[in-house]
């Protein structure tokens, strides 16, 4: 057994998220962390979520990918576990932010060019993070 003390986390409250997601609302990851909070996907998995696996006009996630770190370099890998993998229902409210994202997403030149993986959020330049 490690030793020291065992780190509780504690969520947010839906209105702590509220008022996040109201100040990060400018943010150019908006949608990740809308994402992140609405539907409570770890960091690779919200990084690694591609728009293949994304299905607005019904409103679901297809969780199958993660981003990760394999040495110095970034890949997608499949989610570790079977029960990591799942079909996610998106709330209307987010679907909407999606849509958006997509738009200003395929909009950008540079990033559509640069996302060869046909990411969600990729960096600024289209790359993966």
């Amino acid at each position: 057994m490690p030793s020291g003390a065992i780190r509780k986390v504690k969520p947010w409250s839906e209105d702590e998220a509220r008022k996040f997601l109201a100040t990060a609302r400018e943010d150019r990851l908006y949608a990740l962390w809308a994402v992140a909070l609405t539907i409570g996907l770890r960091r690779g998995e919200a990084l690694g979520l591609r728009w293949a696996d994304v299905d607005l006009m019904n409103g679901s996630v297809d969780i199958k990918t993660a981003l990760s770190r394999a040495g110095s370099d970034l890949a997608l890998r499949d989610v570790k576990t079977e029960s990591s993998a799942a079909s996610v229902p998106v709330p209307a409210e987010l679907v909407t932010i999606l849509r958006q994202h997509r738009r200003e997403q395929f909009a950008n030149a540079a990033v559509a060019r640069g996302n060869t993986l046909g990411l969600v959020f990729t960096t600024k330049n289209g790359a993966h993070h």
